[in-house]
């Protein structure tokens, strides 16, 4: 039985739905619309890093940059920023990460010397209207269409594991729409990954990142972590193995007192009886494939309670009174010590250290009394 697209053409010789033949399709036509670019944009990072280690990876994270760019505008279907703007801007947020964004003043001198929109447009020779580019944009959301009606459902069942207040399942549903168009747009079948669990990884990161611009400082925990799931995908992908947590810290370069305090966080996060690692709702997974497809299963179903029990460790957050959230705040997110907290709140070091533990038990209790509660449901 044939599909037909919502411009009408049929979509047969594929199948309905059928994700690898579909996104090999679509990601013919990104590597069609970066191709002119990459050579320039790797020139670009050559000359920012000079004769400094990391250039190749520089290169690589602007280049992951310009394809999702390609994905983003065609996500916004050429309604809203140009493709100039959109690839700009991609661009400049990867290569951001891959400096560590605003560590320090060289690196934000980096950026702006050479990954500024005035420069980008000049050196990639960007279009100024999207006339070019239209038709190959309108061939991805159709080639994409017929992905997302199939899937949609797994879109929905992810948005239900989802809660914010203020927020109703209709706008969540909403956003996890996208997301699954998202993920149909950048899947790439030649990773391995089968497209359920590639989409459920792309749809949760958005509804993570749609609710944290929605959340305010609540998803201070899931900013730090992101932060570190960024590097370790980094390391990932340059090493050619997953790298383990103090290899992480190590090039992080944290003290090892702010180490300690990551790993608190991590701890309430990870999931009891799954492994130690931390991939952030599979995009590690994802993007370095493990050895065997039953390590690579366990890796998925790990970042997933991760996920889940990040949205419940964000929830039981804001439930705690507002002395303990802006402890926990402060003590970890903006590395501040237990004397400088103090004399904030106008209390000893001894009392900021016991509201702070009290405050971590009050979070793990939570989190893990709703593992036990899902554990219980699950056998009965």
């Amino acid at each position: 039985m044939s599909s037909v697209s919502s411009e009408g053409e049929s979509t047969s010789s594929f199948g309905a739905g059928d994700a690898h033949t579909l996104g090999t399709a679509i990601q013919v036509i990104v590597d069609r619309l970066v191709a002119p670019y990459v050579t320039p944009l790797e020139s670009l990072a050559a000359e920012a890093m000079g004769e400094e280690p990391g250039r190749g990876l520089l290169a690589e994270a602007a280049v992951r940059g310009l394809r999702d760019g390609v994905v983003g505008h065609a996500i916004n279907g050429c309604t809203m920023d140009s493709f100039a703007i959109t690839v700009c801007a991609a661009v400049r947020r990867k290569a951001a990460a891959c400096l560590r964004d605003g560590r320090d003043h060289s690196s934000n001198n980096m950026l702006d010397a050479h990954f500024s929109e005035p420069t980008l447009r000049d050196r990639l020779h960007l279009p100024d209207d999207d006339a070019p580019i239209t038709s190959a944009i309108a061939e991805m959301r159709r080639l994409a269409e017929p992905i997302v009606r199939k899937h949609y459902r797994l879109a929905k069942s992810v948005a239900r594991t989802f809660r914010h207040p203020g927020l109703n399942i209709d706008e969540l549903e909403q956003e996890a729409a996208i997301g699954l168009r998202k993920a149909a747009l950048s899947y790439r079948p030649a990773d391995g990954t089968p497209f359920d669990a590639y989409a459920r990884s792309v749809i949760r990161r958005h509804l993570s990142s749609f609710l944290r611009t929605a959340g305010g400082a609540t998803d201070h925990f899931a900013r730090r972590i992101e932060e570190f799931i960024d590097l370790q995908e980094r390391l990932a992908h340059e090493w050619m193995r997953q790298p383990s947590e103090d290899e992480v810290f190590e090039v992080w370069g944290l003290k090892p007192a702010t180490r300690e305090k990551v790993r608190s966080v991590m701890r309430m996060l990870r999931p009891r009886g799954l492994p130690a690692a931390t991939e952030d709702e599979g995009e590690v997974a994802v993007r370095c494939p493990l050895p065997d497809p039953q390590q690579q299963l366990v890796a998925q179903e790990s970042a997933i309670a991760v996920a889940e029990r990040m949205r419940r460790l964000s929830s039981a957050l804001d439930r705690l009174p507002h002395e303990q959230r802006e402890i926990i705040n402060l003590r970890y997110y903006q590395d501040l010590s237990f004397t400088e907290i103090g004399k904030r709140f106008d209390l000893t070091p001894r009392q900021v250290r016991t509201r702070d533990k009290n405050a971590l038990q009050t979070l793990t209790r939570e989190v893990d009394g709703a593992d036990s509660v899902s554990r219980s449901e699950g056998s009965a």
